[in-house]
């Protein structure tokens, strides 16, 4: 494979299993294509209009904006940073936690989206279903594992066309902490890389019907580090671009037993334990950063 980013056909389901393992225990990346029927991508499609156009015309985005309190909400330019070493990142976000209700959303957003929710989480199942196949877990393991549409999180984001800046990446360099991330665009000047274990920087190709994925922390922890986590970014492009990024998790109660082939290497623990180490971690990544700025 070469560390290249793996373009994976979900219409070929005799190679599924064996592709998904050779991309994901090697890259932790992978494109997957002819993924939606052509009903399915008619309303996805349409989503991505509605939030070009909401990000766009938006006149009163501040209604939305999210607080110290509130993870949900609208996002503003340069609020965020994945990547401390960096300025914040040039972006606009608009987060999602809640999927039951989405009456909190902007009308248009919320019609949308109560359509296209249903489809990115029926389709994250049957993608969990082939890590059960890949991983030899019992049938449903992760399906059940990932059955409350609430322990996931939806960010879609605009990074508006920019030409290079000091310092500073509309996505800076990061890993995931969930378990899968489904990575939807409709753009193909997007310019997103992985980097792969010989320390090089990859584009993802783009395709039309397609997501990629990607493993995070948790999945990698608990596979025993079977399954890989890579960092990856977006660099700036000369014109605007969208993702939906469909975060994948699990309840915080859940205890992370070793799943997969590996021999056990992390000592079982709960979600919510890993959830706190690992933003403890960055906290204090993030206080470090800014001491050395300081000086």
């Amino acid at each position: 494979m070469n560390n290249e980013v793996p373009l994976i056909d979900w219409a070929d389901h005799n190679t599924l299993t064996e592709e998904f393992k050779s991309a994901f225990t090697t890259v932790g990346f992978a494109r997957i294509y002819n993924l939606w029927t052509q009903q399915e991508l008619l309303a996805i499609k349409e989503w991505f209009t509605v939030v070009e156009n909401w990000f766009l015309t938006e006149q009163n985005k501040q209604k939305y904006q999210s607080t110290a309190d509130v993870a949900e909400g609208w996002t503003p330019l340069e609020s965020q940073v994945v990547n401390p070493t960096r300025k914040r990142d040039w972006k606009e976000n608009f987060e999602i936690d809640r999927f039951t209700d989405l009456s909190y959303l902007p009308d248009e957003l919320s019609k949308s989206l109560a359509i296209t929710h249903p489809l990115f989480f029926s389709k994250g199942k049957d993608i969990l279903k082939i890590f059960e196949l890949m991983l030899e877990t019992e049938p449903g393991l992760l399906t059940d594992a990932h059955a409350d549409p609430n322990s996931h999180h939806l960010r879609t984001a605009y990074y508006p066309a920019s030409e290079k800046r000091d310092n500073q990446l509309p996505c800076g360099e990061h890993k995931d902490y969930n378990t899968i991330t489904l990575l939807f665009s409709p753009d193909k000047g997007k310019r997103l890389q992985v980097k792969n274990r010989a320390g090089e920087w990859k584009d993802i190709k783009y395709l039309d019907n397609s997501v990629v994925i990607n493993i995070g922390n948790l999945m990698q922890i608990w596979t025993q580090d079977y399954l890989i986590s890579s960092p990856h970014r977006v660099l700036f492009n000369s014109e605007d671009s969208f993702t939906t990024a469909y975060f994948m998790n699990l309840p915080e109660e859940h205890n992370l037993k070793p799943i997969g082939p590996n021999p056990r290497k992390y000592p079982n623990t709960l979600v919510k334990r890993f959830n706190s180490q690992f933003h403890k971690a960055k906290q204090m990544y993030d206080l470090r950063q800014r001491i050395r700025n300081k000086k």
